[in-house]
């Protein structure tokens, strides 16, 4: 999904990734699109059921447009697993007011003809619920905190021609294409199988959605220089350049003091979720938004008659 805006002089603007956002969205139910014959092809994706609840732009809503790669960090991502540990469908809303649509049309375009403005929230809420376990996993080989993997991570043995081997899975699944592992197994190995696995997952949601290219020419006293961009399928492909970005980076994560959301902290001392894009633009917020509700419920509390007002109100 890509917005033709006007461009500058020497811009490649199909490199420019542009999503567009809606200010206002609703949840509704709709019949299933998908035809009976085709619905057990999806049931990957969307569950074979005749109603589903999708969200959509509301009628009438303004469409503005924005640039989810011009801001560093994986706040898309990490926003997307947190929409995953607190999944229902106002934060559903509050999502998409503040990103605009995952994109399912885009993401599968063979579903386009059916949801073309919408996304079903089952959707969402499977790919949600999924960026939050990788966050996890992630943040747990960073932490090196196996306690937080026992329940996730099993170490199979199976005997062999070539004697006893190990078997790693990950929420009951093998990690992929994974070299033999002969026992024991240490701590190092169980790390580089999660991690491992939470490469591949990547891996296999760019694979086929994304290009690289360049973007712009700018010049400077040194002469020109060529920036770098991307064109994506979905804001879905949007979130996971950014995960790939921050686990090349290889970040150690923080909970946030006040949602308990995991984060990136851009420095030492952050304790809330960084500063997110002012819905429909490029800018970002004076102050985090947990910041700012924590800042509110710590005045309420040292201020008894403020608060008690504030509910009279």
């Amino acid at each position: 999904m890509f917005v033709k805006n006007k461009t500058k002089p020497w811009e490649f603007q199909e490199y420019h990734f542009n999503w567009p956002i809606s200010s206002k969205y609703e949840v509704v139910e709709i019949h299933n699109p998908i035809p009976l014959k085709d619905r057990v092809h999806w049931e990957g994706v969307i569950p074979p059921v005749d109603t589903l609840k999708v969200i959509r732009p509301s009628r009438g809503a303004k469409e503005y447009n924005w640039k989810p790669f011009k801001k560093e960090g994986a706040f898309l991502f990490t926003s997307l697993a947190r929409l995953g540990e607190q999944f229902s469908e106002s934060e559903v809303i509050g999502f998409t007011r503040h990103f605009g649509l995952l994109g399912i049309a885009t993401h599968w375009p063979e579903l386009e003809v059916y949801f073309r403005d919408c996304d079903p929230l089952v959707f969402v809420e499977r790919e949600a619920g999924q960026a939050a376990k990788l966050l996890n996993l992630y943040q747990a080989v960073q932490k090196r905190n196996l306690d937080c993997l026992r329940d996730r991570v099993q170490v199979v043995l199976r005997d062999t021609t070539d004697g006893p081997m190990a078997d790693v899975l990950i929420d009951g699944q093998g990690v992929y294409v994974w070299p033999a592992i002969k026992p024991p197994v240490t701590e190092n190995i169980i790390l580089k199988a999660v991690l491992f696995y939470v490469c591949k997952e990547i891996n296999r949601r760019l694979e086929g959605r994304l290009t690289i290219g360049c973007a712009e020419i700018v010049q400077d006293e040194k002469g020109f220089k060529v920036l770098p961009g991307m064109k994506c399928e979905s804001l879905l492909t949007a979130a996971y350049v950014q995960f790939r970005d921050m686990v090349i980076r290889g970040p150690v994560l923080k909970r946030c003091k006040y949602c308990g959301a995991l984060f990136e902290p851009s420095r030492e001392n952050q304790v809330c979720c960084p500063r997110l894009p002012i819905r429909g633009t490029d800018l970002l917020e004076d102050k985090p938004a947990c910041a700012n509700r924590a800042y509110a419920k710590k005045s309420r509390k040292n201020n008894p008659k403020k608060k008690l007002k504030e509910k009279r109100s």
